[in-house]
């Protein structure tokens, strides 16, 4: 039904029939005709209503009709500024969810960022612990090197020492033999001089002398070659060929 047309009701209010006309519906105004029975009942439940006349009957409803209204009117402007409180509280939180969720998509990506950062140290951190694993296996190789190194150094600083005390102990041997041999000469020149100055001696026992000084220097010669030619030999420094 369209709200500008009249629609007629037959109410019963109070005992009495009536027909209400309006622009509501039929549902509507009956909910009225029932709602002023209430009254009427509600007053009749009182012993003094009894006791009044129609008009302060009529007036009484009234004045309940207006309280009603203006207590319904009060609660509807309360419940329309409690229902405007709680759009605004509600608009509130659904600005403070948008913005919640801007936050929140703005933490997932540095999350999102801060997980792809620490994969990528991680896989850095795998690369750099390969990498001193083989830096570390490459200095415990050297290591040993420099140690085998510093063994050889020592032995053949053991075996230097060795040669220098075998050079030293020749020297001392060829000093000896040197001063054996100045020794020998003197005591062959001596002698040979002695027999050249004697005029009895032949022609024939006279070269004996300088025969035996012959031999005495040859062997002299032979003795220092062998002598020089073991000391090379035992110093390393160089390889005499055996000539004799």
């Amino acid at each position: 039904m369209r709200m500008n047309e009249k629609t007629d009701v037959q109410v019963i209010i109070n005992g009495k029939q009536y027909t209400i006309c309006g622009y509501e519906s039929s549902d509507y105004l009956q909910h009225i005709a029932n709602h002023i029975n209430e009254k009427f009942d509600e007053f009749k439940r009182q012993e003094a209503y009894n006791r009044l006349d129609m008009d302060m009957k009529n007036i009484l409803l009234a004045i309940n009709l207006s309280d009603d209204y203006f207590k319904a009117q009060k609660q509807a402007d309360e419940n329309r500024q409690q229902q405007g409180e709680v759009e605004q509280e509600m608009f509130r939180m659904k600005h403070e969810i948008v913005s919640r969720n801007e936050e929140l998509k703005s933490v997932k990506e540095q999350l999102k960022q801060a997980q792809a950062k620490t994969s990528e140290l991680e896989k850095k951190t795998i690369r750099l612990e390969a990498e001193l694993d083989q830096k570390t296996q490459e200095l415990l190789n050297k290591e040993k090197e420099l140690e085998k190194k510093s063994q050889d150094i020592a032995q053949k600083e053991k075996e230097l020492e060795q040669k220098s005390q075998d050079i030293a102990r020749k020297d001392k041997e060829l000093e000896s033999k040197t001063k054996e041999v100045e020794e020998k000469n003197k005591e062959l020149l001596r002698r040979a001089a002695a027999q050249v100055a004697r005029p009895e001696v032949p022609q024939q026992r006279q070269a004996f002398p300088f025969l035996n000084l012959f031999y005495t220097y040859f062997f002299n010669f032979y003795f220092f070659i062998y002598y020089f030619r073991s000391l090379f030999m035992c110093s390393g420094f160089a390889k005499i060929p055996s000539y004799i």
